[in-house]
């Protein structure tokens, strides 16, 4: 199976102007992980932390007083990284890795360093990991386009409500014609791997403000509702999920 991590991030995770802001004037907690009390590795959100490199905790908390820092334990975090290297993909390995350092600073800690680990799930992902899982079939795929100056695409392919792969799909051999047919490719890629494939044709404004939205499933209904997403095949069953879930949180 393929795991195309940089795709996957730029589709579900992309940055936002907010963080850009903040990198200016950063006031967010300093990561570090230290080894008999100096710190061999430093990190904080879009900062180059090279200076810290080698000196000890108590020289560090002396020159940022106003920052928190949030330490961890070189034997601890080396246990935390063998334990994640039994899991499939980077994206698995990156939510074990963020709830070991939850459990970790929420003893004592400032909410500020909890929060930074509490990072909103995407709407979809969320959905999919849910108990969506026990109505849709066993093993599916999404394909989603997102439709724009430069369109993005990607293929998630789904078994037992979590993710077995996901990567930017080969479409060369449709041709250019079939290609801009969204039928046709959803059915090349049902058939190539094997599972019911549902497509997802969405533009690159909604999807951005969807991405931010507090409650982003109610504008998703309403651009079904006003053929503003393709839904390639439509099928009411999944709309009607993605209706419960704009409307009654579920």
């Amino acid at each position: 199976m393929i795991y195309d991590w940089r795709t996957f991030q730029q589709i579900f995770h992309p940055k936002n102007k907010a963080a850009a802001v903040n990198a200016v004037n950063p006031t967010g907690p300093v990561f570090l992980v230290a080894d008999k009390g100096n710190v061999i590795s430093a990190f904080a959100e879009k900062e180059d932390l090279s200076e810290l490199i080698g000196s000890s905790l108590s020289e560090i908390e002396g020159r940022t007083k106003h920052r928190e820092l949030v330490a961890f334990d070189l034997a601890d975090f080396e246990g935390w990284i063998n334990e994640s290297n039994s899991m499939p993909h980077f994206y698995e390995q990156a939510e074990f890795l963020r709830a070991k350092a939850i459990t970790t600073v929420n003893g004592g800690r400032k909410e500020s360093a909890r929060s930074a680990f509490k990072f909103r799930k995407h709407f979809l992902v969320e959905a999919i990991n849910s108990w969506w899982s026990k109505i849709l079939p066993s093993s599916y795929g999404i394909y989603l386009k997102i439709e724009g100056s430069a369109d993005e695409e990607i293929l998630l392919l789904i078994r037992g409500g979590a993710f077995v792969a996901f990567h930017k799909p080969d479409l060369s051999i449709l041709g250019n014609e079939r290609k801009k047919q969204p039928p046709e490719v959803i059915k090349y890629l049902s058939e190539k791997y094997l599972v019911p494939v549902q497509g997802l044709y969405v533009s690159k404004n909604d999807w951005s403000t969807w991405c931010q939205a507090p409650q982003p499933w109610k504008l998703v209904a309403k651009a079904i509702r006003a053929n503003g997403v393709k839904v390639v095949p439509f099928r009411w069953p999944l709309v009607l999920l993605m209706s419960f879930r704009a409307f009654f949180g579920i």
